[in-house]
């Protein structure tokens, strides 16, 4: 989603990106996956807790190197407001879902979600929600029961802000799931820090009592932008 907004590299430690960022790493819903060896990070999925519908205008992103990926949600936001869900009062966002390509396709995205959904269902969410721009991201929000509310046809925004030539997928999915706490808790894995529905014995999903702990702004930042 950088490349078509024509961003080449992401630094969450600056601007409206980097805002959001520090805001998920300490929000506790937050979920990433370490090579148990090298303490690698290869995977994250960065999330937050909103009461409410974002903010996001030309006010609130301007200038901004990644205005247009905050355009695109604005857009988002504007098709579906979950908010506006009977007995929605908090959601868990996920924000963004990055798996190293050395790790894909081993069940490591839909597992990061569903462990997102775990930790934002202990902290009161009644809603999932995510904006999803690659079909990895909205294939794995499906088999874990999201309902697609809506879709933009990157065909149909500014003309200048999608390089269509560089998105391979043309429609991104506003999707959303119910959150149970009991139901989401009670199917959460058996040994909840370290096992794996990869059968990957080499990796690792680490939930420290202080989500920085583990998982570092530049260490997040050097995966999303590789």
């Amino acid at each position: 989603m950088c490349i078509c907004t024509g961003i080449k590299q992401v630094d969450p430690t600056v601007g409206l990106e980097g805002h959001v960022t520090r805001e998920c790493l300490v929000s506790g819903t937050s979920v990433g996956v370490r090579v148990k060896t090298t303490r690698k990070l290869v995977a994250v999925s960065t999330c937050d807790t909103l009461t409410s519908a974002p903010e996001l205008t030309e006010a609130t992103y301007g200038s901004d190197p990644l205005a247009g990926m905050f355009r695109l949600d604005a857009l988002c936001w504007k098709l579906v407001d979950v908010f506006q869900d009977p007995g929605v009062e908090k959601i868990l966002e996920v924000d963004r879902v990055c798996v190293h390509p050395d790790y894909c396709r081993r069940g490591i995205l839909k597992e990061m979600i569903k462990r997102c959904m775990v930790l934002g269902a202990r902290q009161g969410c009644q809603l999932a929600h995510a904006i999803a721009t690659s079909p990895y991201t909205e294939r794995a929000c499906l088999t874990l029961g999201f309902e697609t509310r809506g879709a933009l046809d990157f065909h149909t925004v500014e003309e200048d802000l999608i390089d269509l030539s560089v998105q391979a997928h043309k429609v991104t999915k506003i999707m959303s799931k119910r959150l149970s706490p009991e139901v989401t808790v009670r199917n959460k894995p058996r040994s909840y820090q370290q096992s794996s529905v990869t059968q990957d014995r080499n990796i690792t999903f680490p939930l420290p009592s202080r989500p920085s702990d583990a998982y570092g702004l530049r260490e997040v930042n050097s995966l999303l932008s590789g």
